[in-house]
């Protein structure tokens, strides 16, 4: 018997498809809007007022042509920001953490009352600040050293040891190597020998006639040279001279918590007023870098107060050294902090808004027609101490916007004689490119003493343990725990031209390993983070700060003490923090690289820290 359906029913079904049909139609369309409307592949999106800052210069997708710059359509700003907006939690967090401290600390004198601004973080928005990235991988980086043929030992030795490689005909590695030489002929004999079995590649570009510094624009250009010949297939650019060793465990524990989606020139080795190390250079610190940080930075104690001649008096700042969180850095972020701290500029180019020339080729060649309406001069990173730049910031000025920064006439590679890009070196040629293109050097933020006009130990970038003496003391237990955070953190080193260099290259590649392992088990039986100031960076709360890196153990490690001494300052301050979190009501912020307090008897054969003057001369001075 057929059982036909009531007219009550046949109305319940037209309800129900009319209610489902559209459901699933809208679910398709936000899953494909979603993945077609998202700026940024990664996990962290960069906030929107980030995006709003790069403007045109935003870095091309992974689908545009290698090198080129496209500005974006109303269509992407809006699902730009419809797509941070709907994010996930933890992006959204950490982005509007980053925005908030970029615009927040545009100033030093005002980061305190900036950070009691913000709303405080939630447990989940705290973790997902704190949350740790993943370290890079071998093939996330590529080193490039230009070289000439006469120096290409030194080339060949400074990128093999760095990698691993102790001699020829040993196995790859994952690590790429970019050569760029003069002569086309001889890269391309030597990409047949050594282009697939040791992972390098070789490429030439001409000489420019200055008889002084003929390959500086062809060391100017190599980092967009590389990027295109490798169709920036990769994160992370480690660029130097051939004489630069990079050391890359510290390259990439250094890097963790970068993101490679955000423009970033990597160093704390730069040129300020034609001096070395100026801890009041127009730069910033890294994205990540939370409010808490750097008021706890800015609140430190003097300490490693250097020695005056006759003569001399202590230099003064208008505030502490603490630079802003650039989300990028740009040149108007970074010359603010320089404009407040500087006690050497009058008060009336303060208040110009023309630039302030103080670099020695500025005052002489005068500034560019295009430079931007920056207030101050453009700093300087120093090729031979290494520079790390994110493939963001190579897609963020293009190949023929490079070209036009190295020559007068970029049509035929020329310069007018005598001007400035016939006769700079490579590395200002380089900083001033990226200057005028919107993008200002990132301190690592290691270094960061109040009230000191340069940095020793803390560098990142060709610090005062980056040489074998200090390596070897590491491995004979005669190092305190600063020199060993040092050590930990190195990135790389300048070993400089000579007759021993490629024998020390190889010797220190050769310690470094065992120092490494030694000066963090040093650490960790003092009762402190080998990690250091790098976990402290991303702690969103005071307290979470003190347990990482306790302020009196801190100044005692600082202070050279003897390691027993370090570890009972570590105790306590690890008990107080504990007392104040457990008074405020729980165990608030995340421990991320705190190492638990123990083994420091292991540690009394660990004597004052410090390398002596004769093995490391002095810091560099007047360029």
């Amino acid at each position: 018997m057929t059982v036909f359906p009531t007219r009550a029913a046949l109305r319940m079904l037209a309800v129900l498809l009319l209610a489902t049909g559209p459901l699933r139609s809208n679910a398709r369309w936000s899953s494909r809007s979603k993945s077609q409307k998202s700026p940024h592949p990664t996990s962290r999106t960069p906030s929107v007022r980030a995006s709003a800052a790069l403007g045109a210069r935003r870095p091309t997708t992974s689908g545009s042509r290698p090198g080129s710059k496209t500005r974006p359509s109303s269509t992407a700003s809006s699902s730009s920001s419809s797509s941070s907006s709907s994010s996930s939690s933890s992006s959204s967090s950490s982005s509007s953490s980053s925005s908030s401290s970029s615009s927040s600390s545009s100033s030093s004198s005002s980061s305190s009352s900036s950070s009691s601004s913000l709303s405080s973080p939630s447990s989940s928005s705290a973790a997902a600040v704190a949350a740790p990235r993943p370290l890079p991988r071998d093939e996330d980086l590529v080193m490039v050293l230009p070289t000439a043929p006469h120096r290409l030992e030194l080339a060949h030795t400074s990128a093999r040891a760095g990698r691993g490689l102790t001699h020829v005909g040993a196995a790859a590695t994952p690590v790429r190597a970019v050569y760029l030489l003069n002569d086309s002929r001889l890269a391309a004999e030597l990409q047949h020998t050594y282009g697939r079995s040791h992972n390098e590649t070789y490429l030439a570009w001409p000489d420019r006639p200055d008889r002084r510094r003929p390959g500086d624009a062809r060391v100017a250009l190599a980092p967009w040279l590389a990027a295109g010949e490798l169709k920036y297939s990769f994160k992370w650019m480690l660029f130097g001279d051939d004489d630069t060793l990079f050391f890359l465990d510290g390259v990439k524990d250094v890097l963790r918590d970068y993101d490679p989606e955000l423009p970033y020139v990597i160093t704390d080795s730069f040129w300020h007023r034609d001096k070395q190390y100026m801890q009041e250079a127009p730069r910033c610190l890294p994205c990540h870098v939370t409010p808490a940080y750097r008021a706890w930075a800015a609140d430190r104690p003097d300490h490693h107060v250097p020695r005056l001649r006759p003569g001399q008096t202590h230099a003064t700042f208008a505030a502490p050294p603490v630079p802003p969180a650039g989300c990028p850095c740009t040149p108007d972020l970074a010359c603010a902090y320089t404009l407040n701290v500087s006690t050497e500029i009058s008060d009336e180019d303060k208040v110009s808004k023309e630039p302030v020339a103080w670099s020695g080729d500025s005052r002489r060649w005068g500034l560019p027609s295009d430079f931007p309406g920056s207030p101050c001069d453009y700093s300087i990173f120093h090729g031979g101490s290494g520079v790390l730049i994110s493939v963001a910031a190579l897609r963020l000025v293009s190949f023929d916007q490079a070209l036009a920064c190295m020559y007068d006439f970029p049509a035929n590679t020329s310069s007018a004689p005598g001007s400035f890009k016939a006769m700079a070196h490579g590395d200002r040629l380089t900083s001033r490119c990226f200057w005028q293109h919107g993008l200002a050097i990132t301190d690592p933020g290691l270094a960061l003493t109040k009230h000191r006009l340069s940095a020793y130990v803390g560098r990142a970038m060709d610090s005062d343990s980056a040489n074998r003496h200090a390596l070897e003391r590491a491995l004979e237990q005669q190092l305190g725990p600063e020199w060993l955070w040092s050590i930990l953190h190195m990135v790389a080193a300048h070993v400089r031209h000579s007759n021993v260099s490629t024998a020390t290259m190889r010797r220190m590649a050769a310690l470094y390993g065992g120092a490494r392992h030694r000066a963090a088990a040093a650490l960790e039986a003092a009762g402190l983070s080998a990690r250091g100031e790098l976990d402290a960076h991303t702690a969103a709360t005071r307290a979470e700060l003190e347990r990482l890196l306790p302020q009196e153990a801190w100044v005692a490690a600082a202070s050279g003490l003897l390691a027993p001494t370090v570890s009972a300052a570590a105790a306590r301050g690890r008990a107080k923090a504990e007392a104040a979190i457990a008074k405020a009501g729980g165990r608030g912020g995340l421990e991320r690289g705190a190492v638990e307090n123990g083994g420091g008897a292991a540690m009394e054969e660990v004597g004052r820290g410090g390398v002596g003057e004769e093995d490391e001369g002095a810091e560099g001075g007047e360029g």
